[in-house]
């Protein structure tokens, strides 16, 4: 007989408890996910998972994606060797396919473990127009398949990068079209096809349409030769800036792999962790909430419309707005000039310098020097 109404259930009440805890465990799911590259998909995982005492463990933005989406696991490992190129010369397809490549026992362990999704990133075969890119890109996903069957296998779509469209004369536009039409010749591909592509170049060249894509980098680049070229979104012709540039990479990876699971990620509306470089991935600048706007928009524009740039409204630095209301504000009569111009004009703003009543201040990744009153 069921018990009076006024009177509380207390026996079936941990064993409701007891059956939620068994069927979330039942529905949660890890995600097995192995990424191969050079050091470009290092890079593009950066903010996706780290080395800690020799083990991989996740980075900000998978910790992000748990927030949303806690019964979805991602697990990373990666293979990335500096300056190694996906298919020609010395490539991780030879490191496949020839058991006299120095590094072939590791390939084979390592690609006999159980992944989910393995994801390849060119040296820049693809960005330049090889044609032979996409035949051997069949040759390698089918190698990989042979050792794990089981496996989807794609790729990570690399940006265009200055130096091919400096050293060839191409604008960036262009050298993205370029690699855009590689992309249409593997989809036609009949034997070989990787399954799925996650468009990071895409992303990458949705944020060059916004202002920090237009303005010098506070950083100089490796080779001076090339400082009038490189933006806040680099750090030389060829690699990703440690911050923006790379968080950006790994938000569409981690985007694109959610997609891919049909995990709930909702990348414009999700609150994500601010990155913040460290040694060689350290930028000078900051990542504001407008640059975060600015990497979700373009993000997730890149992976509803992998095709195809998308434009964006953001072109005009706030920094430009700020600095005029600075213009026009008493510097030299302020007790704590930061303080006051951030409370009455910004709070993203950063000083750098003030010299009688001249002053260097930085917003987000942009520096300007402006005369006060």
């Amino acid at each position: 007989m069921l018990p009076p109404l006024n009177k509380p259930m207390k026996k079936p009440l941990p064993i409701i408890i007891i059956i939620l805890l068994i069927s979330a465990a039942c529905f949660a799911d890890t995600v097995n996910v192995l990424l191969i590259g050079d050091i470009g998909m290092r890079d593009a995982a950066e903010y996706v998972y780290h080395r800690k005492d020799g083990r991989f463990v996740p980075g900000i933005i998978p910790a992000d994606l748990r927030k949303t989406a806690p019964d979805t696991t991602f697990t990373f490992d990666a293979i990335t060797v500096e300056n190694r190129k996906l298919c020609t010369g010395d490539s991780h397809l030879a490191a496949i396919t020839d058991p006299n490549h120095k590094d072939h026992a590791f390939y084979v362990e390592k690609l006999s473990e159980p992944w989910d999704y393995i994801v390849l990133r060119d040296f820049r075969e693809s960005v330049t127009g090889d044609p032979s890119f996409p035949e051997n890109l069949a040759k390698t996903v089918k190698a990989i398949k042979n050792l794990c069957p089981t496996a989807k296998v794609g790729r990570l779509m690399p940006e265009a990068d200055l130096y091919t469209s400096i050293t060839t004369g191409t604008s960036l536009v262009a050298v993205c079209a370029k690699a855009a039409a590689v992309q249409m010749e593997i989809d036609k591909l009949e034997e070989g096809k990787p399954d799925f592509v996650i468009p990071a170049g895409i992303a990458i060249q949705n944020i060059r349409t916004t202002y920090p894509g237009k303005n010098l980098s506070l950083d100089k680049p490796e080779n001076p030769n090339y400082i009038d070229y490189v933006t806040p979104i680099e750090r030389d012709t060829k690699r990703l800036s440690g911050e923006l540039g790379c968080y950006t990479a790994g938000l569409c990876l981690v985007g694109g792999l959610c997609k891919l699971t049909g995990t709930n990620f909702d990348i414009l509306n999700t609150e994500l962790t601010y990155p913040e470089g460290d040694g060689e991935y350290a930028q000078t600048g900051e990542f504001t909430p407008e640059i975060m706007a600015i990497v979700k928009e373009g993000v997730d524009a890149a992976l509803k419309h992998p095709a195809f740039l998308t434009v964006s409204t953001r072109k005009t630095d706030p920094i430009i707005k700020i600095g005029a209301k600075i213009s026009s504000a008493n510097v030299s009569k302020m007790g704590e000039p930061e303080r006051e111009l951030r409370n009455a004009v910004s709070d993203d703003i950063r000083i750098v310098n003030i010299e009688n009543n001249r002053v260097t201040f930085r917003v987000g990744y942009s520096q300007k020097t402006v005369t006060s009153k």
